[in-house]
């Protein structure tokens, strides 16, 4: 796998973002083995040709980096509404924890630019032949949350 650069400027914030949500609205319409990254950065308006390779390395690193942009706002919705729970010193209701596991989810999908794109693309993640949605979990919260387990999340065609 291709390591993406680490450094980045408040411009290069900018542009990430814009070929993320780019990447996630042509996976979306299109399917993860019918996009280049050269087609994400025309969807995304820019004139480096090099853009997406030079921000995430390759495409399974986009596809990973498309996962774990949306991940960590869910999970840090998640982690609020975990952490705004009254003290408790016995088992929790099974359905609290699993508000606090949906809620965030539909939230992401319902109220945010390219929402929709997202469950699409979690979607096409989870039927893909190629796909280990495992391995883009395990890869992202090795990020997030624990160690990097190093996996490789994704092998297109």
């Amino acid at each position: 796998m291709t390591k993406a650069r680490t450094k980045l400027t408040p411009t290069s914030v900018n542009t990430r973002e814009q070929l993320l949500l780019a990447g996630e609205r042509l996976f979306a319409a299109r399917g993860l083995d019918n996009v280049s990254l050269r087609q994400i950065n025309m969807a995304a308006g820019q004139r480096n040709s090099s853009a997406s390779h030079y921000h995430f390395g390759s495409k399974d690193s986009l596809i990973t980096a498309i996962y774990e942009y949306r991940m960590e706002r869910i999970n840090t919705r998640r982690n609020a509404m975990l952490a705004a729970l009254p003290p408790s010193t016995g088992a929790r209701p099974v359905a609290t924890l699993i508000e606090a596991l949906v809620y965030p989810m539909v939230e992401e999908v319902e109220t945010t630019e390219g929402g929709g794109n997202w469950i699409r693309v979690l979607s096409q993640l989870a039927s893909h032949p190629m796909m280990n949605v495992m391995a883009v979990n395990s890869v992202t919260s090795g990020r997030v949350a624990r160690v990097h387990s190093g996996a490789m999340p994704y092998r297109g065609r």
